[in-house]
């Protein structure tokens, strides 16, 4: 009898950390505004997951943040590239940069501009170092042939970079793990 009530103790022990694991990772990993990421991310045919984890990485969620480089809101879209997707996008130019604090427009334009790397380079990653980078630096690294390993691998030459493409890509697949299942 004893054993059988250390068996259930140990069980729910186990159970119990695992519950409040999962707990800790969710506040760690939230997903603030998913009525808006999850209607863009399909509406733009991008993996919610890696949506989320872009927000988490540039912004932990902040709405109003703004980088040192001049890149405002949750996902962090500098106001130049905000001309530019409204342009190509056929939108009424906002030259406010203030507008990309709202989390709607936010995220509609950084999804929107995922999802055009990811069909320009055919690659998450690649979409993912362009998005930190931006697509004239990548297109440059890619022309090179000193920044592909024997295997065909591309180098990120520039070690923020490759920081940032590995907290996204490590954050997706907890999102993915947490949220989506697979």
């Amino acid at each position: 009898m004893l054993i059988f009530i250390v068996l259930i103790l140990s069980a729910a022990l186990i159970i119990g950390l695992k519950l409040s694991q999962e707990y800790f990772l969710r506040k760690s990993y939230p997903r603030e505004y998913s009525q808006y990421v999850e209607f863009y991310s399909e509406k733009y045919d991008v993996d919610p997951a890696l949506a989320y984890a872009v927000i988490r990485t540039e912004s932990k969620f902040q709405k109003d943040i703004y980088s040192k480089a001049g890149a405002v809101g949750l996902m962090q879209i500098m106001p130049e590239t905000f001309q530019d997707l409204q342009k190509k996008r056929g939108k009424k130019q906002v030259t406010d940069a203030k507008i990309l604090e709202e989390p709607e427009i936010n995220i509609d334009y950084g999804i929107y501009f995922l999802s055009h790397l990811i069909n320009k380079y055919e690659s998450e990653i690649k979409a993912v170092i362009a998005y930190n980078a931006g697509p004239s630096k990548v297109d440059g690294w890619l022309s090179k042939k000193e920044n592909f390993q024997d295997d065909g691998k591309f180098n990120i030459p520039y070690n923020e970079t490759k920081k940032y493409v590995d907290r996204v890509m490590k954050a997706k697949e907890v999102y993915r793990k947490l949220y989506f299942n697979n």
